[in-house]
Formats: structure tokens, sequence, C-alpha cells
């Protein structure tokens, strides 16, 4: 428990919270008009929610929003090559799954990136913790994708369990 444990402590810059807090602060930043259009746009070209797109991004993004975040922690906590390679394997694997479409049995929930990519100015983090903090959460937060956003731990789809409020006919 005690690896798992210390992953997860806000003091430890390699933990989810750290991360969380360089990952919703710098896409946040990529979405000021100044840098949306010439860098961030490219990866909100994707409005549909497919993981391979996860990493198509500007150079610049790719960097300074996909690899910065993650390797910083790593890199000041002096950590060992193998260790590095296991946290960059998990983040590629959650990075994919949030970019998915697909809410898997037992992973993550997507649903929350998935409202990102289609309404572009909610949702910026992965773990939602500076969203609720910042309220850039609140519309996402009154959505059906809310109520299906939790780790699904059974076979039925949740657009079954909880599907769309059915449209009105004209």
């Amino acid at each position: 428990m005690g690896f798992f444990w210390w992953l997860t402590q806000p003091g430890n810059p390699t933990s989810s919270p750290a991360t969380e807090s360089r990952l919703a602060r710098t896409n946040r930043l990529l979405h000021h008009p100044t840098f949306y259009k010439k860098i961030h746009k490219k990866h909100h070209e994707w409005t549909a929610p497919i993981g391979v797109i996860s990493l198509y991004a500007h150079p610049v993004e790719h960097v300074v929003s996909n690899m910065l975040p993650a390797i910083v922690g790593p890199l000041v906590m002096g950590s060992h090559l193998t260790s590095i390679t296991m946290w960059f394997s998990l983040a590629l694997i959650i990075t994919t799954i949030s970019h998915c479409g697909y809410h898997l049995p037992f992973l993550p929930s997507p649903e929350f990136h998935d409202y990102h990519h289609l309404k572009f100015n909610q949702c910026y983090g992965v773990l939602g913790v500076l969203d609720h903090l910042h309220g850039t959460d609140t519309i996402f937060k009154q959505t059906k994708a809310y109520e299906r956003h939790i780790l699904l731990l059974g076979f039925t789809p949740l657009s079954e369990s909880i599907p769309d409020t059915p449209k009105k006919m004209q």
C-alpha cells in the first residue's frame, strides 16, 4: 500500500493531485483566445471522442500540456526509469480512456472529458478537483453525462440505466 498511497499525496510532485493541477492549468491556459486559435484548436478539431486523438495536438501543446505535466514530478523526485515508464504508461492509458468515447466496466469514466470536447469551456482537468473549485464544471453537473460519470461496476451500459432525456417532438 505504501507506494500507491504515496502517489496520491498532494505534497508529492508526481501525485495525481499535483499532475491534475498542472494538466488543468495548462489546458485552461491553452483555451485562452491567444493560444486556442494557433495551438489548442488542433486538438479540438475532433469533437467526437476517439482514443487515438488524445495525443493529436500542436507540437507546442504536446510538450507544454501533454509531456511537461506528467514528467515534472518524476524528474524532481529523481525517479527510476522503471517508475517513469510505469507512470507514463498509466498516463497514456488514462488519456486514451478519457478520449475513447466508451464507458467501459471497471475503468475510469470518459464522460467528464467527453463533455469538455463537446462544450470547450467546461471540465478542463482529469480528476475534476480544480474544475469543482473554479466552477468550470457547473453546467456539466446539470447533465445526464454527470449522472453517468461513475465507475461502471457491471456490464449494463449506463446509457441504458441512465438514458438521455427524450427530445420533445414538434
